[in-house]
């Protein structure tokens, strides 16, 4: 089961993603969740890089994301995202993110 849920809370809005799947050892591999190329399950497909990705683009806009985890029982992902007006420059383009929504201005 995958529940993913959505609002806005004093800190600013949020996205949460919780499943019921394999979890993962954060005493084991907390340091390195969201480093390139780090896997967890050598079983399953993948390449290491949904997590250092995520993590990439919620940063780059002034968000955090954060984990929680229990080996065999679940994951719970919560990305945050500030109130206030956050502007990142990105050749030559300007994201903001104002309103609980993500504007793209194209520098004139």
């Amino acid at each position: 089961i995958i529940e993913i849920t959505s609002g806005v809370d004093p800190n600013g809005s949020f996205i949460e993603i919780i499943d019921n799947g394999l979890g993962i050892d954060l005493n084991r591999f907390g340091d390195d969740i969201f480093k390139m190329y780090k896997r967890f399950h050598l079983h399953t497909e993948g390449k290491g890089l949904g997590l250092y990705l995520v993590k990439l683009q919620v940063s780059a806009i002034g968000g955090n994301i954060t984990v929680k985890s229990i080996e065999n029982e679940y994951s719970n992902f919560r990305l945050s995202f500030p109130n206030e007006e956050t502007s990142i420059n990105n050749k030559g383009n300007n994201l903001v993110f104002h309103d609980n929504t993500l504007h793209e201005k194209i520098a004139s």
